[in-house]
């Protein structure tokens, strides 16, 4: 049995490598932030993240696998862009359901939009149909944007398990988890559960991906990230607020709302939840 178990987490991770390979030559003004991830076997679930880590299933990694090479690195994006956008840090008195749901809405979209071939996937065409109502709704397809508006429509609970359904990636489960609870129930320890949330992983990726990797990728790669839509509302009030922001390019970095400052962020998040 444990030469079983050494076979399929040597195979699971040898497809998640894969996967963050193809990745970084797909994205590679995001190689940072992909190879950031220490691989972590766990036996239940399927793959989460505490913003450290990447734990994944075997059994499940492997099955994703045999349905189209394409899922696993879909997965692995989609779980990247959770730590891109923080949304593991989230308003405690957020409604959990509907907050999870938002964040998989928002990065499945935001993959869809980058027309990555070798992140191409079935689910794309079934979660179509839901995504281009929410758009004409929302101005901006942002997971705080999202929220609120599941929180006006309300839909009920088998539409919201339906939907989770078919945006689903990850297990959220950890993101509202103590240190002490994920020692005690998945055996890792993770420091920023500890530390000032600024000092992060994900906060990290930004300060050392803008001062470096990003930085010398303005004039091309930047210029197709930079037009995303999920940007655009934070490159719009930064363009406003230049004036009293920094101007240093290392005080800025990205995350769901776009380019920010300290002070940008202030004057952001008070309409961040309002279309």
């Amino acid at each position: 049995m444990q030469e079983r178990n050494e076979k399929l987490n040597k195979l699971a991770k040898d497809v998640l490598i894969l996967s963050r390979n193809t990745l970084l030559v797909n994205l590679r003004f995001l190689d940072r932030a992909i190879s950031s991830l220490e691989l972590y076997p766990i036996e239940k679930s399927s793959l989460m993240t505490d913003g450290q880590h990447i734990l994944y299933n075997p059994e499940h990694v492997i099955g994703l696998y045999k349905l189209a090479k394409e899922i696993p690195a879909r997965d692995y994006l989609h779980i990247i862009m959770h730590c891109v956008f923080r949304h593991m840090y989230m308003n405690p008195t957020l409604d959990r359901t509907y907050w999870d749901l938002a964040c998989d809405i928002a990065v499945e979209n935001v993959i869809t939009e980058l027309g990555i071939r070798a992140t191409s996937a079935a689910r794309e065409k079934q979660q179509e149909k839901y995504i281009n109502e929410i758009k004409k709704e929302l101005k901006y397809i942002t997971a705080e944007k999202i929220y609120a508006y599941l929180k006006n429509t309300m839909p009920d609970k088998k539409e919201v398990a339906e939907l989770r359904g078919l945006f689903y990636a990850d297990n959220h489960e950890i993101w509202y988890m103590t240190a002490e609870e994920l020692t005690a129930h998945l055996g890792i320890a993770n420091s920023a559960k500890n530390s000032n949330k600024k000092q992060s992983p994900t906060h990290r990726f930004f300060l050392e991906y803008f001062r470096t990797s990003c930085y010398s990728y303005t004039h091309s790669d930047w210029r197709t990230w930079s037009n995303h839509s999920c940007f655009k509302p934070g490159i719009a009030c930064w363009k406003e607020n230049i004036s009293n922001a920094a101007t240093d390019h290392a005080e800025f970095y990205i995350c769901p709302t776009g380019w920010r400052s300290s002070k940008v962020n202030k004057v952001y998040f008070q309409n961040s939840f309002s279309d």
